[in-house]
């Protein structure tokens, strides 16, 4: 196992050690969650394990006499929108957008 190797094995231990989701390389070279039997048999060796990515999230200003606008956060959106001069309506605002992870 190599030094990069070894960083990243420590890390997916430690992040499943804080509770988060970790998932292997199954079958079909598909991405599975780790259930309590693979958690407790991490094999570094014939397995890739890795943090399960969160999904990005973004909110969206589409109003009709303004250009659309992507935010962080659902408040930054609507304070946009509200306070800017063209006069969008926030009843056009906060489209809330989340990534689909299919891998």
């Amino acid at each position: 196992m190599t030094r990069e190797e070894m960083r990243h094995a420590a890390k997916v231990l430690l992040a499943a050690a804080d509770g988060k989701q970790v998932q292997y390389l199954g079958k079909f070279e598909k991405w599975t969650d780790c259930g309590d039997i693979e958690l407790a048999n991490f094999n570094f060796t014939l397995f890739k394990f890795r943090i399960k990515p969160e999904p990005k999230e973004c909110w969206i200003n589409f109003a009709e006499d303004c250009a659309p606008s992507v935010y962080v956060s659902e408040k930054t959106a609507f304070t946009a929108a509200t306070s800017t001069p063209f006069g969008c309506r926030p009843e056009n605002t906060a489209i809330h957008m989340r990534e689909v992870i299919d891998r």
